[in-house]
């Protein structure tokens, strides 16, 4: 490491390289892609290009923008608010919450092979509960104290307890393949058949590569972040990628296909070592690793949520921490709920299912944070008050930035989708595609209802950056559009907004454009009754929608729809209610008039509400009062309209 600067900023390309190593290197992913055999550079070649890479610059990004501690959950609630913040930072630990019953599996079949060549007995499920418990129970009591010791475990541990196993088991894996006993086939291509087995493989490429978020943490660190972070991912991607691939391959060679375990298959490989002095010693290395890694995990992801339990999110008395600065009240709840886990685990009558599934659900998991996480970048780059040039940007300027957020987030959703196909090798699921894409769905979305509904102890209050107008206005702009007002849309409190000329369903899509960059004035429209069918009412509803039916002249109670909507706008403190006065897409000669007796009965003026397609422009025009005289204020309204074409201008006014 080099000497500290006199900034404090210590780390350089290795140093950022080896933390996120020691982040995400393990080997319990590669059983799982290892019975592909040579196909799998094709899988870990399109992880590391369209996944790992657009999400480790996100992350580099944001870390630099705002070098707090928090890490992902401030991130997304500058960007969108703290509850998403909150979101974002519960299903970073809620995953790892899934992933620490995986580990501690892997350990426990480890030290089963252990006992096995030492004392030629196998452990009880009992015994191998025990030895769950207290694997993470001493890695939790471990971290309440100094994190500088634990860092420091973590660190030694990958190295001797990850990457030297992973280098032995490809040296091992080289010789059988000289001396002919390789058990991989002869390559013929890299290319997969895309069958409904193989598909789920590439999504757990990608969650191979996950905790890159880790080292962006230390942005602050770093020397020279604009130069020496790309670097340092570079390096980071190509050793990850070469252990991976060359892991892989060395476990596929060295088990056959038909034996290989998706829960055990590193340790299955070990076993050709032979002598069972060497397989014990590397065994051991790699419970070491395995060790680390944990401990890694067990408080890095309670950062996050920590500082958004300090904002009100968790209850106060699980907020403190000890005196060693570890948030000693939350770690014990961690270990409660991950000690349940574990013994439903290890009960289980399909052990090999249960660890693929729940691999499955915590990729689910990690990849919506992501796409928050993505989103975010996008928000925060695009805002006003970001766009200062301090810190670390993804390359490319605003072109280069969009094509690689927006890779990221295909390579995100494309991931969710290929982890709902059922896998044909692991036999003990009995069940069918439907019914495992239902589970995993399910399961999923169950894990992620209490980030949205776990209730603040404290009022979170408006965010400074409204993200409905931020992204809405960032659509229009790209769009090639612009919003030309010229009557302010907060000049009335109260108002009767005119949309016309009315010629197609693109109009909705603008004035929702227009609704959302005005996220603070309450915008409500009428629409025809036809269209608030199920599950499309709901929606409708929440973006403001007031049915209409047209063959009726009366509602409830003998009153007449323009009373009862007067009786709404009455009630109501603000409202601008759009209404398109033609009453349809085709040419109307003449207007409805609720709009006008709406206006004459509440008292409330008329405001020319417009969406030019010539000029690329909507918006308000201006303000008009009922005179009594319905004929001629309506021709005086429909003058304006004339010179305003609409997408069909033949259909407008004219």
């Amino acid at each position: 490491m080099p000497d500290e600067n006199k900034d404090g900023k210590v780390l350089g390309v290795v140093s950022v390289a080896m933390i996120g190593i020691s982040a995400m290197f393990t080997l319990r992913n590669l059983p799982c892609i290892a019975n592909s055999g040579y196909q799998s550079i094709f899988f870990f070649s399109v992880a590391m290009l369209l996944f790992f890479l657009p999400i480790s610059m996100a992350c580099a990004e944001l870390g630099s923008k705002f070098p707090k501690q928090g890490g992902v959950y401030i991130w997304v609630s500058e960007a969108f608010g703290a509850r998403i913040g909150f979101i974002a930072s519960w299903l970073e630990w809620i995953n790892n919450t899934l992933y620490f019953t995986m580990i501690l599996s892997l350990m426990i079949f480890m030290c089963d092979h252990i006992c096995g060549h030492i004392f030629q007995t196998k452990i009880s499920n009992l015994h191998q509960l025990l030895l769950m418990l207290v694997f993470f129970w001493g890695t939790t009591i471990f971290n309440f104290f100094s994190l500088k010791y634990s860092s420091l475990f973590s660190s030694i541990g990958t190295i001797f307890g990850a990457i030297i196993p992973a280098i032995i088991l490809i040296a091992v894996a080289i010789y059988a393949l000289l001396h002919s006993k390789s058990h991989l086939p002869t390559p013929c291509t890299i290319m997969p058949d895309f069958d409904l087995g193989n598909a789920a493989k590439l999504s757990l490429a990608m969650a191979a590569f996950t905790g890159i978020e880790i080292s962006s943490y230390y942005i602050p660190n770093i020397q020279n972040p604009r130069k020496t972070y790309p670097k340092a991912m570079l390096l980071t991607a190509l050793v990850m990628f070469s252990l991976y691939i060359l892991s892989t391959l060395a476990i596929a060679s060295l088990v056959p296909a038909d034996q290989l375990d998706v829960s055990k298959g590193s340790i299955q490989a070990i076993e050709y070592l032979g002598n069972k002095s060497v397989v014990c010693i590397v065994e051991i290395m790699m419970l070491i690793g395995m060790a680390s890694y944990l401990n890694t995990w067990v408080i890095s992801p309670l950062k996050g949520l920590m500082v958004a339990g300090k904002r009100g999110f968790l209850p106060r008395s699980l907020i403190k921490n000890n005196r060693n600065g570890s948030p000693q009240r939350l770690l014990i709840v961690q270990g409660v709920l991950v000690s349940i886990m574990v013994v439903a685990f290890v009960f289980v009558n399909a052990p090999e299912a249960a660890f693929w599934f729940i691999e499955i659900v915590s990729s689910q998991l990690l990849m919506i944070m992501y796409l928050l996480v993505l989103a975010s970048c996008v928000q925060l780059r695009f805002m006003k008050e970001m766009r200062e040039d301090n810190g670390y940007r993804i390359p490319g300027k605003q072109p280069g930035f969009l094509i690689i957020v927006i890779i990221g987030i295909l390579s995100c959703i494309v991931s969710m989708l290929l982890a709902l196909i059922k896998p044909e090798n692991i036999t003990t699921m009995h069940f069918s595609s439907k019914q495992y894409a239902l589970m995993v769905i399910g399961v999923t979305l169950f894990l992620v209802l209490p980030g949205l509904l776990l209730p603040a102890s404290a009022k979170i209050g408006s965010h400074k950056h409204h993200w409905t107008k931020q992204w809405s206005m960032g659509i229009i702009k790209l769009l090639g559009w612009k919003i030309h007002n010229i009557t302010e849309p907060t000049a009335c409190q109260k108002a009767i907004v005119v949309l016309a000329p009315h010629t197609s369903n693109w109009d909705f899509f603008y004035g929702m454009l227009f609704k959302f960059s005005y996220p603070n004035l309450k915008i409500r429209f009428a629409i025809k009754k036809e269209v608030m069918f199920f599950p499309l009412s709901y929606i409708m509803k929440a973006l403001g929608a007031i049915p209409i039916d047209r063959s009726k002249t009366s509602v409830k109670g003998g009153r007449n729809m323009v009373s009862a909507m007067a009786d709404m706008v009455s009630e109501s403190d603000s409202i601008l209610l759009m209404i398109a006065p033609e009453g349809t897409r085709r040419y109307a000669k003449r207007w409805k008039t609720g709009f006008y007796r709406l206006s004459e009965a509440t008292n409330l003026p008329i405001i020319l509400g417009y969406i030019n397609y010539a000029k690329k422009q909507m918006g308000l025009g201006p303000i008009c009062y009922p005179t009594g005289d319905v004929e001629k204020d309506i021709a005086d309204i429909q003058d304006f309209y004339r010179t305003i074409p609409g997408k069909y201008p033949k259909q407008g006014v004219v």
